[in-house]
């Protein structure tokens, strides 16, 4: 089960149309990738006692609070000075999972194969488009990893994403 992203936290800027069938698909993409970004960005230990200092998915130690809550701040970080910009590390996380899960939305595996999605009541975007979209919310998710990460005075940062269509 997530320690900090649930279901609802994909509506407005990550919103995520479920209907009545989605909610377990959703979840199983929270469970999967909340983790793995957490222990990431964090490592086992910090991981570990951030889930257990957090209430309803918001630590109460104030100092994971000055990283998990979203800042701007030039931080000298690896010999650089840089302005680092989080929107918030449950903002990150559904940035990552959003990214995931309208990855790989379209296409479903089925009995007769690998399916697309169709639709008799509205024309679907590309998937180039849709690409565009997700690496787009995922691009964001890294600038806010990359300023947690130089705030925790780590030198790891993850790269973005260019989508590639040759």
């Amino acid at each position: 089960m997530s320690a900090i992203v649930q279901i609802e936290c994909f509506k407005g800027y990550h919103h995520i149309s479920n209907g009545c069938y989605g909610d377990d698909r959703l979840q199983a993409y929270i469970d999967r990738y909340e983790d793995d970004y957490l222990c990431m960005l964090l490592g086992s230990e910090l991981m570990a006692l951030l889930i257990a200092d957090l209430t309803d998915g918001v630590p109460t130690n104030a100092e994971y609070l000055e990283w998990f809550n979203p800042f701007c701040q030039d931080i000298t970080n690896c010999c650089n000075e840089e302005s680092f910009r989080s929107r918030g590390l449950k903002d990150m996380l559904t940035g990552f999972i959003y990214y995931h899960y309208v990855h790989s939305s379209q296409m479903r595996q089925t009995q007769t194969g690998t399916t697309i999605q169709n639709s008799n009541n509205s024309d679907k975007v590309g998937m180039i488009n849709n690409e565009r979209d997700a690496e787009a919310r995922y691009n964001e998710a890294i600038d806010t990893y990359n300023a947690i990460s130089a705030r925790l005075g780590n030198c790891n940062s993850l790269q973005y994403k260019l989508l590639d269509i040759l």
